[in-house]
């Protein structure tokens, strides 16, 4: 069943190590505390974040208007709204702080991919490539190479999955959606439903995986790597892909413990 949402590839790396990005930003702009928006964000409250990022970034200038207007744009896309995302990130693409450039490019690139511009989507994602390092600019080169696979461009795709294998420093999984694209095999992340539950992310895999183990019997389990605000490796467990937002409510609900909605673009 489909929502009417657009589906949107989610750039876990990129939102993920947005929020160690600002982390680092010590200090807090008048007119809005910059760990609220951070805090609601993390915590996927997507509409809270957007609600308090936006008054942020309406009511400071300078980088911190920037920073503000990066998570206003990221809520945005999370929620599903399209048009409002698009309006915070267009003016960072060329922002000086390469960090907020490369992820408000991607997450452009990302509409735009959903959108079926894949044109626009290459353009917006090789831009992103250039602005980030490690995992995050392989991830980029990898979508770069879907839109152009998408446009039928086959050896420009091939070679942009290549620099983006040479890209990758930690991420297992990546390394694997590269491989299997330079093998000709369908880009992973074709399941119907938009949204799933995570009851769970963890420092050491055994741990995730012990917990996935029980929890089968709630629905497809798999583990997903992330990383903490610090930018440390986290085993994340995710139950179950559903089409309805309600359904996967009622998931978290059952399974308790911290259990929360989000979504399974890009997995």
């Amino acid at each position: 069943m489909k929502t009417g949402r657009p589906r949107l590839p989610l750039l876990i790396g990129f939102l993920v190590s947005t929020l160690s990005l600002l982390v680092a930003c010590s200090s807090t702009p008048k007119g809005g505390s910059k760990d609220d928006y951070m805090a609601l964000f993390n915590q996927g409250q997507f509409a809270a974040a957007y609600e308090t990022a936006s008054g942020v970034a309406g009511s400071v200038r300078g980088s911190h208007r920037d920073r503000a207007a990066l998570i206003a744009g990221l809520s945005a896309y999370r929620l599903g709204k399209a048009g409002d995302a698009h309006r915070w990130l267009l003016p960072l693409v060329d922002n000086p702080d390469p960090g907020i450039a490369g992820r408000a490019n991607a997450t452009l690139g990302s509409l735009a991919a959903a959108q079926g511009t894949h044109g626009s989507a290459a353009e917006y994602f090789m831009k992103a490539a250039g602005k980030l390092t490690g995992d995050d600019a392989a991830r980029a080169l990898m979508y770069a190479g879907d839109a152009k696979k998408a446009q039928g461009k086959t050896e420009e795709a091939t070679a942009l999955y290549q620099r983006a294998r040479e890209k990758v420093e930690t991420d297992v999984q990546l390394r694997v959606a590269i491989g299997d694209r330079l093998a000709g095999h369908t880009p992973s992340g074709s399941h119907s439903g938009v949204y799933t539950v995570q009851a769970g992310a963890f420092a050491t895999r055994r741990t995730a995986e012990t917990l996935a183990g029980s929890l089968k019997a709630r629905g497809e389990t798999r583990i997903v790597t992330t990383r903490d605000r610090a930018g440390k490796t986290l085993y994340a467990v995710r139950v179950g892909f559903y089409g309805a937002k309600a359904t996967a409510d009622s998931v978290a609900k059952a399974i308790g413990k911290g259990a929360f909605v989000t979504t399974t673009d890009g997995e």
